[in-house]
């Protein structure tokens, strides 16, 4: 790659050398992905994650286990019921703590 010269001299991340920098090398720093990342979950799962810990007052529906957020020691997990990941209805999702998670999906 040739070097271009700054419109500015002495610059160092002024907006017009910056521009030219793009203009001449593009955007050299997107990620190379050709794909975006999807989550293998449903619409609204942050918030329906949150909502249930909610409901659920931050214990393992199962061994009633705290969240740290409640001065227990796990970090706790939101569990689909069906084990359909897109079905994100407050119905079908509970919270475990991490071991009671593991034991639902080893049956």
């Amino acid at each position: 790659m040739e070097r271009i010269d700054c419109p500015e001299e002495g610059c160092f991340y002024t907006a017009p050398c910056m521009k030219a920098f793009k203009s001449h090398y593009g955007n050299m720093h997107e990620p190379p992905y050709p794909y975006e990342r999807k989550s293998p979950y449903g619409p609204h799962w942050a918030r329906q994650r949150r909502r249930t810990v909610e409901r659920d007052e931050y214990t393992c529906v199962e061994c009633g286990c705290l969240s740290q957020k409640q001065g227990g020691t796990v970090i706790l997990h939101v569990h689909h019921i069906d084990e359909d990941k897109q079905n994100n209805y407050l119905e079908n999702l509970q919270t475990l703590c991490k071991g009671c998670h593991r034991q639902k999906h080893d049956h």
